[in-house]
């Protein structure tokens, strides 16, 4: 019996809501009172763990939806797995099925975009952008709060798990967890949770790379001198609000703009060394999926040459994958190297295009064939 029944989705969802909806309620009562207190630093890094543990469960939730069809429907298109699961052919299933899924990724991409943007913000931007962000997060945590209604409709009402009729699961029978690794951590389950967590930390990994290069520095006006705890870096630290600081408040007419010292190029390393982990993760999927690790037999079944009908899905999955592995090294190095923001933020659309076109193209692979057209399922 495998270790975690029926998928990771049902683990990864709690994390990201209770971080996002904890975190934006310390910084919504810390914008009126205590405003430089430890609590609303922490309060941001929740809401910042929130788009980096979101993405994860987003991502198992399409896996999720795979499970949901009840059976194994391997070769079978979209269509075809939708027409004959009996879960997915109830209409109303179905529906609140596709309203979980719009309205919950819905609030993932509103807090990405408003953390995403505040790290790119310089110090002046971030604070006049502070109050339309919280009314984008307030929506955003509005959305999640009903997506999670319509995910319990799903699994306590709708039943679509049916973790009961699995094959050994039985209330009455004692558990026998196996041993064998893919029952332990599920290749497949993993390798689509993993993508989305490197998502996560591409997506911050840009926002780092292409921030302003400009910070407010106090100046104490007797001597010139910058005042203590308010260096070029620091101010302009995407956790940090200078604005409301109370030295920037007693100083704030001295204050000058400055250019901050560059982002480390970590962030970068950190999403590429996460795509390679995923990359990895796949692989391990592919191998268990035709029961061989021969190189042959895998190359052969990636490229997909005798069908005859052009680039494989597989193929093109690979070959996109090696372009954002080496997109998310560019994007933390000329963020660390480049004096101005222009060539990171160009850098980190093309690395932000390319991880969309992967995700798709997992989308395609997870619910339809390797055949087919690139940009659309099979009808």
């Amino acid at each position: 019996m495998p270790l975690v029944i029926p998928n990771f989705h049902v683990a990864l969802i709690h994390f990201p809501i209770a971080l996002l909806i904890l975190g934006v309620a310390i910084e919504l009562v810390c914008s009126f009172a205590w405003k430089t207190s430890g609590a609303r630093l922490a309060g941001r890094w929740m809401i910042l763990l929130s788009v980096l543990l979101g993405w994860p469960a987003a991502y198992s939730g399409v896996y999720a939806i795979r499970t949901a069809a009840g059976e194994d429907y391997a070769f079978l298109t979209w269509v075809d797995i939708r027409a004959s699961s009996p879960t997915l052919s109830n209409a109303g299933v179905w529906e609140a099925l596709r309203t979980h899924l719009v309205i919950n990724a819905g609030a993932v991409a509103l807090t990405t975009l408003v953390v995403v943007g505040w790290l790119m913000a310089g110090a002046r931007l971030r604070v006049r952008l502070h109050m339309p962000g919280m009314a984008v997060l307030l929506l955003a945590c509005s959305a999640i709060m009903v997506g999670a209604w319509h995910g319990g409709e799903l699994v306590y009402y709708h039943d679509v798990t049916r973790v009961r009729e699995s094959p050994g699961i039985l209330a009455s029978a004692e558990r026998e967890i196996s041993a064998a690794p893919a029952d332990i951590i599920p290749p497949l389950d993993a390798h689509v949770a993993a993508a989305g967590l490197a998502t996560g930390i591409g997506l911050i990994a840009w926002g780092v790379a292409a921030r302003s290069r400009r910070a407010m520095v106090a100046i104490d006006p007797n001597t010139g001198q910058t005042l203590p705890g308010t260096t070029a870096a620091s101010p302009d630290s995407p956790l940090l609000d200078p604005q409301r600081d109370r030295i920037f408040a007693a100083f704030q007419q001295n204050s000058i703009e400055v250019v901050a010292a560059p982002p480390p190029s970590t962030l970068g390393w950190l999403a590429a060394f996460a795509f390679v982990v995923t990359a990895s993760l796949g692989l391990w999927a592919f191998a268990v999926s035709y029961d061989s690790w021969s190189p042959s037999l895998l190359i052969e079944a990636i490229i997909d040459a005798d069908k005859g009908m052009g680039l494989s899905r597989r193929l093109a999955h690979l070959l996109v994958g090696i372009g954002v592995i080496i997109l998310a090294i560019l994007v933390g190095v000329i963020g660390a190297r480049s004096r101005s923001r222009a060539l990171p933020m160009i850098v980190g659309f093309a690395f932000f295009a390319a991880m969309t076109f992967q995700a798709w193209l997992g989308i395609l692979l997870l619910l339809d064939t390797n055949d087919g057209s690139i940009t659309s399922l099979n009808q």
